[in-house]
């Protein structure tokens, strides 16, 4: 499941790394992983609200420890997606 989220912390995570070296689904999630924070597809069986809130906790999160900023439309884009999921 890949959002603009994950998007913006691959993009981040090669310009902190300097690397040049693709990085795939699986380093972003590996990204994740430290702090034990991320969305499931499990999460979407839940009431939508609570699902919503956790997406903006890792979103918020995310954007501060990697210094990156989604914007509304690109918020709006990835809950369009999750819902349709």
């Amino acid at each position: 499941m890949e959002t603009v989220l994950h998007k913006k912390v691959a993009r981040r995570l090669r310009e902190i790394r300097n690397d040049t070296i693709w990085i795939d689904g699986e380093d972003v999630a590996a990204a994740f992983k430290p702090l034990k924070m991320g969305l499931r597809v499990a999460h979407l069986t839940e009431p939508w609200e609570t699902f919503l809130y956790k997406y903006q906790r890792v979103r918020q999160t995310y954007e501060e420890l990697y210094r990156i900023k989604l914007t509304d439309e690109e918020i709006k884009e990835d809950l369009d997606h999750l819902r349709k999921l």
